[in-house]
């Protein structure tokens, strides 16, 4: 079993990390939002949501891929989920429904997805001093080259 609310954030950030599907029954769980619904203000909130959970998802995969039995690995899973869930609860201005809400209508809404990811290029870049990141850089280099 892996965290579920992890799995959900790593699917919205395509291209940066992949992870499977939501199950049918958490796609039942989690209504449909309306992309155009969603503000900046929830974007943000939903991309710090993210980066917790992601925390979350890193001090448990280690774990669970050591677990010596499948029982042990179920019950690590069990756990992991329930503390992503208080990861996303805990960020302001989301919940972790809304949270699973926004993953899933990522996962079919170009446009939303492109405003994630962008609020996280925005955030790394801010972390690099205003310096965008490795790949921009080299893409502007080629660009003006070109030119």
């Amino acid at each position: 079993m892996i965290v579920k609310y992890a799995l959900l954030a790593v699917l919205t950030v395509a291209g940066l990390l992949s992870a499977p599907a939501l199950s049918a029954e958490e796609a039942k769980q989690a209504p449909a939002i309306a992309a155009g619904d969603i503000s900046q203000g929830k974007i943000v909130s939903f991309v710090n949501a993210m980066i917790a959970v992601e925390r979350v998802h890193q001090a448990y995969v280690p774990r669970m891929k050591a677990a010596k039995t499948e029982a042990e690995r179920q019950v690590l899973g069990k756990e992991a989920d329930s503390a992503a869930k208080a990861a996303a609860d805990g960020v302001a201005g989301i919940t972790a429904q809304e949270y699973l809400e926004i993953a899933k209508a990522a996962q079919s809404d170009n446009a939303l997805a492109g405003r994630i990811k962008q609020r996280f290029a925005d955030l790394l870049q801010k972390q690099r001093g205003g310096q965008p990141a490795p790949k921009a850089k080299a893409k502007a280099k080629a660009k003006a080259k070109a030119q």
